[in-house]
């Protein structure tokens, strides 16, 4: 039995750590993917399209594509970290399972709950 076509999906992820060295933020930028930000420490500020909001640690962000997103801080952020996950449409729909389309849920926590989450301890 022959394997199923395989098709090529973009799933990328991208971790910042900086102890003790200098960050320079990318400032406002915008992807053709969802992403998932989950702020760690450093930086003061993440900006979603015009708005500016203050961070703190383990808030995390759901970022639809096209957005414009960032760290606007002009300086260099000392002592970085965040974890960034993006995922495509595509991908998401690959991802999915029966009764659960990944990028319906993505889009449904934005708009019930807004794009900026926390992260809780138990």
């Amino acid at each position: 039995m022959p394997y199923p076509k395989a098709t090529r999906t973009a799933i990328s992820y991208r971790c910042i750590y900086n102890n003790h060295r200098d960050y320079y933020p990318d400032g406002p930028h915008s992807h053709h993917s969802y992403e998932v930000f989950i702020h760690i420490r450093g930086g003061h500020t993440f900006q979603l399209d015009e708005q500016l909001v203050p961070l703190r640690p383990l808030d995390v962000f759901v970022i639809p594509p096209g957005q414009k997103h960032g760290l606007p801080e002009a300086q260099p952020l000392k002592d970085y970290e965040s974890l960034v996950l993006r995922l495509t449409a595509d991908t998401l729909h690959e991802l999915s399972f029966r009764d659960c389309d990944l990028r319906k849920e993505l889009d449904h926590i934005i708009l019930m709950h807004g794009q900026q989450l926390k992260i809780t301890q138990e």
